[in-house]
């Protein structure tokens, strides 16, 4: 468990890198294309992450105490913040993002 929710920060910051804003360099059409395709694959990410369960902790195992389960809950917590940043970024996010908390 420990090393999944590790495993899970990891997975969570290369999401975060690959999606941020680079300067690129680009016009702005090209860039605001860019940010939108990069803001709804953090989106798809985090929406593949929430859904394949593995955020559910393990209840049923001797494992799932303590420490490990604030570490899976501080990353949830991550997660939501996240969420959140993509539903304040434009009024098309709002309904996606809004439809991933639930």
């Amino acid at each position: 468990e420990q090393e999944a929710t590790s495993l899970l920060a990891y997975v969570r910051e290369r999401l975060r890198t690959a999606t941020s804003q680079q300067d690129s360099g680009s016009s702005g059409r090209r860039k605001a294309a860019e940010e939108k395709d990069n803001n709804f694959g953090r989106l798809f990410g985090v929406l593949a992450i929430v859904r394949s369960g593995i955020l559910t902790p393990q209840t049923h195992t001797e494992k799932a105490k303590g420490g490990e389960m604030d570490d899976t809950l501080s990353i949830c917590k991550a997660f939501l913040a996240d969420l959140k940043d993509l539903y304040t970024f434009k009024p098309y996010m709002r309904e996606p993002a809004a439809h991933a908390v639930c």
